[in-house]
């Protein structure tokens, strides 16, 4: 812990100026290190500590955004105090280098991952065509009105996500924060061992959080201030949040009319969040993925989208890409066929790409009818067909006891049920 030089592992510590250094320390790791690096005194050092846990400032997360002028606000910090933590607190972030060199910008990207979907249109023009996929590090937005697929979509990268490299996945666990209640087990469990999932990879690697610890945008907060552990030990590679306004909607319950002073207020806890995200994708190299509501855009400018994103600007220039989901064609032989248009990237031309939903999650319109017929033969199957049934793709589909028998996914508190809770908020 900022000690000298010597053998570390670089996915939870960095080397900066000769000395070993936590990545997104905890508060008393934090100061521990400035205070064997010279940073701070002793005293001074266990001191702001305890202010700083005082305050509830118990991680990085929860103090990596604030102000030189905002640690200035807590009791005990001098002006001359706050900015060693800033400049110390920059050094953090940056993994001790916040300026790089274009041959290091270079290593940067080495590090990338990149999840590839079924929609082959999108592959190729994701990363400019180069056909790599989503890539790690990067925050992702889908919006809508209902209906469209955009939990679905969250459903998909998730399983994506947990699937082994060798089936084109990342083997790596994902995160899934349900603000609206819309999450199903079922569904999702579905898609996944068509796929390849098992049950047990369900176990391993996906953790679910419930609406009823999400109530406030402060809840979705604080577990962002306190997930960086969490994160680690099961090397997540995607963090899902269905939908990002809600909880501050809750929280918040009008911002028009006598309620618009809340809408400072809610936008600058929103921008907080967001700014988590993107320091958790960064960090980590993992991808985070989030559902929108839209409003009808009445009375607005010629040309414009008929549909608006909730969220404003904070949403709006958060996202690394932004899709807006749309019906396409009607439903043909009980496919549905959506269009995802990339509206907004920082690196890519806007685009637009087609999809369909199916009972197995999204594909490519070319695979769709297959995989609709597998749909149709499982639920046309005699329940004492005990032969294997394999997947468009000629892989077999595992069996599952939970979809055998619904009973046993139906109550929250089963110990068979396919997902972990982080620890709830009191």
């Amino acid at each position: 812990m900022g000690k000298k030089k010597e053998k570390f592992d670089p996915k939870t510590h960095f080397e900066y100026n000769g000395r070993i250094w936590t990545k997104r320390p905890s508060t008393e790791v934090f100061f521990e290190e400035m205070k064997d690096a010279g940073l701070l005194a002793k005293t001074t050092a266990t001191k702001i500590k305890n202010i700083f846990l005082k305050e509830g400032l118990e991680t990085f997360a929860s103090f990596e955004n604030k102000s030189t002028a905002d640690l200035v606000e807590l009791d005990g910090v001098s002006l001359k105090i706050a900015k060693k933590i800033a400049r110390h607190k920059l050094v953090v972030a940056s993994e001790g280098k916040p300026i790089r060199s274009f041959q290091e910008q270079i290593e940067m990207t080495k590090n990338h991952q990149y999840l590839l979907t079924r929609v082959h249109a999108l592959n190729r023009h994701l990363n400019d065509g180069n056909g790599l996929g989503f890539r790690s590090g990067t925050l992702i937005e889908f919006y809508g009105k209902p209906q469209m697929g955009k939990t679905q979509w969250m459903y998909d990268l998730a399983v994506r996500t947990m699937l082994p490299k060798e089936k084109g996945g990342w083997g790596r666990s994902v995160i899934y924060f349900d603000t609206e209640g819309a999450y199903s087990v079922q569904r999702i469990l579905k898609s996944g061992l068509y796929w390849g999932l098992t049950e047990s990879d369900f176990e391993k690697k996906m953790f679910y959080v419930s609406p009823r610890v999400l109530t406030t945008g402060s809840d979705l907060l604080t577990h962002l201030e306190n997930i960086d552990k969490m994160i680690v030990e099961n090397d997540v590679g995607l963090i899902i949040i269905d939908s990002i306004i809600q909880p501050f909607k809750n929280e918040f319950k009008t911002v028009t009319g006598e309620g618009l002073k809340n809408m400072g207020a809610r936008q600058n806890m929103l921008g907080q969040a967001l700014m988590k995200l993107k320091s958790l994708a960064q960090a980590y190299q993992l991808i985070v993925c989030y559902t929108n509501q839209v409003i009808a855009n009445i009375g607005g400018v010629m040309n414009q989208p008929s549909e608006i994103p909730v969220g404003g600007d904070t949403v709006g220039h958060a996202s690394d890409l932004r899709f807006w989901l749309k019906k396409d064609k009607p439903i043909e032989n009980g496919i549905e066929t959506r269009k995802m248009k990339l509206v907004d990237c920082g690196w890519l031309p806007p685009t637009t790409s087609s999809f369909c939903l199916t009972p197995f999650g999204i594909v490519d319109p070319s695979e769709a009818k297959e995989v609709m017929k597998i749909a149709e033969q499982m639920e046309n199957r005699d329940p004492k067909d005990n032969s294997p049934i394999l997947n468009h793709l000629g892989d077999p589909i595992p069996e599952s006891s939970l979809l055998k028998n619904p009973n046993a996914i139906e109550t929250p508190n089963s110990v068979n049920l396919p997902q972990k809770e982080l620890v709830e908020v009191s």
